[in-house]
């Protein structure tokens, strides 16, 4: 049945073709070429399908499309056989273990990096000299973060307490 479709379409468009350059005495325009291409197109889809993306070509598609390495997408490939939709199903299966895994482990993983700032805030000072060089100022950085935030309320508070008492 499908090659009765694809004689028919390329039967017809041969036609047109036939009727618009001879009948009509035009010389190869747009619509010449576009009734050739027409011609063409029913056997042409076949080859395109059979085009199969080059190895390289795979591994970038299925590297772009689970934002893995490109380690991991090789291995992926070719633990399918070659198959990029099932190496991207097989990467995402992985991922979604890996994150059920994980949940836990980020939890403590932030815990862990908060406690690491803290630690390099507390290393990290807070230093305003004067023009001779003396420290007239000399506090941890964690100091200066928790003055900062302080003196925000109390701003803001001060502000409130102003505005309630001129009744606004």
């Amino acid at each position: 049945m499908k090659w009765i479709i694809k004689i028919a379409a390329t039967i017809l468009f041969l036609a047109a073709l036939y009727c618009h350059t001879f009948v009509s005495s035009i010389k190869v325009d747009t619509i010449t070429i576009l009734l050739m291409v027409l011609c063409i197109l029913p056997w042409i889809f076949d080859f395109i399908k059979s085009l199969e993306i080059s190895g390289i070509g795979k591994i970038e598609l299925v590297k772009d499309r689970t934002g893995v390495s490109y380690k991991e997408a090789k291995e992926a490939l070719e633990a399918c056989n070659g198959s990029v939709v099932d190496a991207i199903i097989r990467i995402e299966e992985t991922m979604e273990q890996d994150n059920s895994k994980t949940f836990g482990n980020r939890g403590a993983a932030l815990v862990e990096s908060i406690k690491e700032l803290v630690k390099k805030g507390n290393v990290s000072r807070i230093i305003v000299k004067k023009a001779d060089g003396d420290a007239v100022v000399n506090i941890p950085v964690n100091a200066g973060l928790v003055g900062l935030v302080i003196a925000a309320g109390l701003i803001v508070l001060a502000g409130a307490l102003w505005l309630g008492g001129r009744n606004c």
